[in-house]
């Protein structure tokens, strides 16, 4: 039987020093590593221009709708229930909008400082356009988000490219 699961979309930095995102699911099956959570709220109407994740974290959406936007045109929209998991703190950044008469509601829990961020999550790309890079064996590596790439450890991506 599979575990429960939450959509979530990962915002990382590519080696390229843009920001990317993935669609997939966080299981709920496993503890994250978090130090702090906070609970914000934005008004109705609001948008937020470039900028970076300022930590790592999971952004848990409580209301509102948004839609989400990396410099390269990759976009994706946010509902409730939804899950980003925010780790492009360097590069070009992403800039979000709510996009209905909703403020939006959350929770962000701030990762440990060195705690995988993809502790417990499966990433399946579902759309395009998206970026991610080959490894040595062919299988696509993932930016773990201390440091390095991967394509072993506490995560499984698998993707398809999508035109």
């Amino acid at each position: 039987m599979n575990a429960p699961a939450m959509n979530a979309f990962k915002l990382f930095t590519g080696p390229d020093n843009a920001s990317h995102v993935l669609e997939g699911t966080l299981t709920l099956d496993q503890d994250a590593k978090v130090w702090a959570a906070r609970f914000k709220e934005s008004p109705p109407g609001l948008s937020f221009e470039w900028r970076e994740t300022p930590e790592r974290q999971y952004v848990i959406t409580l209301l509102g709708t948004l839609a989400f936007t990396t410099r390269d045109g990759e976009t994706f929209v946010i509902r409730p229930g939804d899950v980003p998991v925010a780790s492009d703190t360097i590069g070009s950044g992403h800039k979000w909008r709510l996009i209905d008469d909703q403020p939006w509601r959350r929770c962000c829990a701030i990762l440990e400082p060195h705690a995988p961020d993809l502790a417990s999550v499966r990433w399946i790309v579902l759309r395009g356009p998206f970026w991610a890079p080959q490894d040595e064996e062919g299988g696509l590596a993932f930016r773990t988000g201390i440091g390095g790439f991967g394509r072993r450890g506490a995560a499984t991506i698998s993707a398809a490219r999508s035109n």
